[in-house]
């Protein structure tokens, strides 16, 4: 009687879970990845992520802010009481702009790994499920952390990890100190923004990006789009140009309620204008190409027959393929000059808007720093929101890393000869394997006290001799 029986289980258990690993686990790893990417796709948790906390990334500064008294008591006092304006926004600035990339990359950072350790638990617990190791096994933990760090030897020369801080780096740097490092109406923002000219051309095609029909991105070929962009940087568009937006609501109400005769709610006109209008720069009238369109259609049968929820769906369609289409082209030619000439002279423009904000009022005093500070504040959310997400990509920069993990490590479990794999189980099965090795530890233990029983009756025998 010996041993044999007892390696002849450990061999026989080592191939099971070799074989349990090897397809099966391949199998079911590539399943919940692709759950993953599917998800991350369609719900694209990063971007949501970032544009929900977008007002704790860049927080607005407040007249009772620590940060303006901390600035205000290290400069120098000036003997004759006068508040030493540009000195302070200048330092407010140099701190706000290191503490907002601190804080992008952070958060950035923070839910991009906290997915990927979710990702990483998931296949580590399917692992443990697949080779048979219970959820109760007083080993459960231990071996919770040895997969992972056999996962990390996969890993360990061609893996990557989801740290996407150059990423992020590479596509806001550049705006967060124009905007924020650099003070409104200073020949420093312009020439920040004319030497990488490139990068902020790139931003505004991302900042102008729609989607047409079918969901599929559609880029705007207008120059006048991009330049919209650069008016926020240079002259707060968003904010001190509203009263564009305002005379065109104006003009299309006062249109439907004279010539249509139909009251259509303020938020649907303001809508409308914001999505179409506004980009034809409606302040003086409306197309003539749309007003005709809108009042033939107006004296039709089918329009008496409508009520008013069918004609303003009507109306809403009519303003969307109107924009869209070469009279919209025309009408901008006609008005705001050949698109050509316009694309040639986007530098000229730039600059134009550059001395334009060198005219608005200076900054004097301690309110002044706060109020534009602010405002250029509220446009580093909004590009960041419409521009640097979408250009930063992290939902596709993280599906690529997870993907390439994945792959490494179905390559290595699904290798003929691997030391490393080989070890690993060899090493760990009595823990795989728990119950099946406390049998066979009792039965060895059965057969060492029958070897002392037989041993024993041996003896008895030869003294009876």
């Amino acid at each position: 009687i010996d041993g044999s029986d007892r390696i002849n289980n450990s061999d026989k258990l080592f191939g099971q879970v070799l074989r349990k690993i090897q397809r099966p686990f391949v199998r079911e790893m590539n399943i919940i990845s692709g759950e993953h990417q599917r998800k991350i796709n369609s719900e694209k948790p990063f971007s949501q992520w970032l544009n929900d906390n977008i007002e704790k990334i860049y927080p607005y500064i407040g007249e009772n802010d620590s940060l303006i008294f901390d600035v205000e008591n290290e400069g120098s006092i000036d003997t004759s009481g006068i508040y030493p304006v540009t000195g302070v926004d200048v330092k407010i600035r140099e701190k706000m702009n290191e503490q907002f990339m601190k804080n992008l990359v952070e958060y950035s950072a923070s839910i991009t790994l906290q997915m990927q350790s979710e990702i990483r638990n998931q296949l580590v617990e399917k692992f443990l499920e697949i080779i048979g190791v219970d959820q109760n096994s007083k080993y459960h933990s231990e071996l919770k952390e040895l997969v992972n760090k056999l996962f990390d030897e996969f890993l360990i020369e061609n893996g990557a990890k989801c740290y996407f801080n150059p990423l992020v780096e590479r596509f806001s740097m550049g705006l967060i100190e124009t905007l924020i490092l650099m003070p409104f109406a200073s020949e420093e923002r312009f020439d920040k923004v004319e030497k990488n000219l490139p990068e902020f051309l790139s931003l505004a095609v991302y900042y102008t990006l729609e989607s047409n029909s079918e969901g599929a991105p559609s880029i705007s070929d207008d120059p006048n789009e991009r330049l919209k962009f650069f008016s926020k940087i240079f002259v707060h568009d968003e904010i001190q140009n509203s009263e564009d937006e305002s005379r065109s609501t104006e003009l299309l109400k006062k249109f439907f309620d004279e010539e249509l005769k139909i009251s259509i709610d303020d938020s649907i006109i303001n809508d409308w204008t914001k999505k179409y209008l506004i980009k034809l720069d409606l302040t003086e009238g409306l197309p003539q190409n749309l007003i005709e369109i809108l009042l033939q259609n107006s004296q039709t049968p089918k329009w008496s027959a409508s009520n008013d929820k069918m004609r303003i769906e009507w109306i809403e369609k009519t303003i969307r393929s109107y924009c869209n289409s070469p009279k919209s082209l025309e009408f901008q030619k006609n008005n705001f000059g050949s698109r050509n000439d316009q694309r040639i002279n986007l530098t000229q423009k730039i600059k134009e808007l550059h001395n334009i904000s060198k005219n608005v009022d200076p900054i004097k005093n301690r309110t002044d720093i706060i109020r534009i500070l602010n405002e250029d504040i509220l446009i580093l959310r909004d590009i960041t929101k419409n521009a640097i997400i979408k250009a930063t990509g992290l939902e596709t920069a993280f599906n690529a890393v997870i993907t390439k993990n994945i792959n490494l490590i179905s390559s290595n479990l699904k290798a003929e000869e691997n030391d490393l794999l080989d070890a690993w189980v060899s090493e760990n099965l009595p823990k795989i394997k728990e119950s099946e090795y406390t049998a066979i530890e009792r039965q060895n233990l059965n057969i060492q006290v029958r070897k002392v029983i037989v041993n024993s009756i041996h003896l008895a025998l030869k003294e009876l001799h």
